[in-house]
């Protein structure tokens, strides 16, 4: 199998006949439809998923109980033996060359970081990666770090299944919000090859309910985020990731005041330069 696209359902009957459809668009594009596969994982136990035939290999796993995106993700991981692996959320789309461009460039890299169309509730889009500064952010432990996550979503790339770390898949955040930050985070750990692809191919949907958008849910998975790293071994990101819970707590230590004064300046960048 080459690719396996894994896609968390929480109440998402009413998303599956698109998926599949947009899916089965992109396999076909790429010319890999008896190489790859679709994955549901049903998160959401009080719903029964119904799947409609299809010319693509579209498989169904029903969790026990509610997991979470990130254990989904990961139940989706350890039932695939792809090479390669997409996780797409369920309100998300991508564009029919997603596979066909983003396999001519994964070659003996890690992972293929997509650019991304940013749609917000209002109907307004916007660029994720404008310029060559941008598209170096995206593949930067300090500029995640300093800057926030540059990957909005993993469903932007396209990963090699060996190359996620098990820490990752051993470490499951209870606090939703920060499960692909910290991806990403123990990827630059174990100093895995990014490529960033300027395409477009990847639609990321503000719907106004995005966790990204609650400030306190942020804080508590961001907390998480600090004590989950804390345990990597030799961590380099560790003490950063701590001193941003305090920034954004209001307390005083460590390194807090940098984070402190870089949310400062991007807000004043925003207001003078965003529209």
């Amino acid at each position: 199998m080459l690719v396996t696209v894994i896609v968390p359902l929480y109440r998402g009957q009413k998303f599956v006949e698109n998926k599949i459809q947009m899916i089965s668009a992109a396999f076909k594009k790429a010319n890999i439809v008896d190489e790859a596969e679709l994955l549901f994982i049903n998160d959401y136990p009080k719903e029964k998923i119904s799947l409609p035939a299809s010319s693509i290999n579209v498989r169904l796993i029903d969790n026990e109980k509610n997991m979470g995106i990130q254990a989904s993700r990961v139940k989706g991981i350890m039932n695939s033996e792809a090479k390669y692996i997409h996780m797409l959320d369920q309100d998300d789309e991508i564009s029919e060359d997603f596979f066909l461009d983003n396999l001519k460039y994964i070659s003996d890299r890690d992972v293929v970081v997509s650019n991304c169309v940013m749609e917000l509730s209002d109907g307004n889009r916007r660029i994720l990666y404008r310029n060559n500064l941008e598209r170096k952010n995206a593949k930067s432990p300090m500029a995640f770090i300093f800057l926030d996550c540059r990957i909005i979503s993993p469903g932007q790339s396209l990963i090699r299944r060996d190359a996620i770390p098990a820490f990752w898949k051993e470490n499951i955040l209870q606090a939703n919000g920060t499960d692909d930050y910290l991806l990403w985070l123990l990827m630059f750990e174990g100093r895995r090859r990014f490529f960033v692809n300027m395409n477009p191919l990847y639609i990321h949907k503000y719907t106004g309910e995005n966790l990204s958008l609650n400030k306190e849910i942020m804080i508590k998975s961001h907390e998480e985020l600090s004590e989950v790293l804390g345990r990597y071994p030799n961590s380099r990101y560790a003490k950063w990731i701590r001193s941003k819970v305090y920034s954004m707590k209001g307390e005083k230590k460590e390194f807090a005041f940098i984070f402190s004064f870089l949310m400062n300046l991007r807000l004043l960048r925003i207001k003078l330069f965003e529209k």
